[in-house]
């Protein structure tokens, strides 16, 4: 483990992005949501959040972990939750929040990086096709299509960080910068765009 000296107190190491224990985990949904036939919990996905499939003998779910140095804001959070239940109610088929025991569905686990947020979701069935012909683009476009269309009159009273020019391109470059950093021609030419 490494230690750092401030002063004379020794400070751990930071953490930024840590992976939770399996085992906990599962038992953690198990007693939160009153899910006691869980027969499988596997980690599907680390990325934006951390994702794992919850399959019972009746149903599958996704726990789905946020970043703690992505979303810190649990508002966010309650945002996207908000949202995916009005494009339910206007026909648009999303995977939904499921409630714990006591009607929350936004879990507050603690890492060693700060809080991250979890919620478990339902499953949503299919088979992920790629986007690799004019039907499946086609299919693809208007499905995005509806659920901008259905989410025009969307409001809530909590908010998330808009996903505008400033955010998309000024704020990626921030994270991007300290990864080209022994790339100086790569990252004059992506500032230069």
């Amino acid at each position: 483990m490494y230690n750092y000296k401030i002063g004379d107190y020794t400070i751990h190491f930071p953490v930024s992005y840590s992976t939770l224990s399996q085992e906990a985990l599962r038992k953690y949904v198990s007693e939160t949501y009153g899910l006691n036939n869980i027969e499988e919990f596997s980690y599907l996905l680390r990325g934006m959040n951390d994702t794992y499939l919850v399959k019972t003998s009746s149903a599958k779910y996704v726990f789905r972990i946020y970043r703690a140095d992505r979303r810190m804001d649990v508002g966010e959070v309650a945002f996207e939750i908000d949202l995916l239940n009005f494009l339910n109610q206007r026909g648009i088929p999303v995977s939904l929040a499921v409630a714990d025991h006591s009607g929350q569905f936004i879990q507050i686990l603690k890492a060693p990086e700060g809080d991250r947020y979890g919620v478990l979701f339902t499953f949503a069935e299919g088979l992920e096709k790629p986007v690799n012909d004019e039907k499946i683009s086609y299919l693809f476009g208007k499905a995005v299509a509806d659920i901008h269309k259905a989410a025009d009159d969307f409001t809530s009273e909590f908010t998330r960080q808009p996903l505008d020019l400033k955010y998309l391109l000024h704020q990626s470059m921030s994270w991007i910068r300290p990864h080209l950093n022994h790339r100086n021609k790569d990252l004059e030419w992506l500032e230069s765009l």
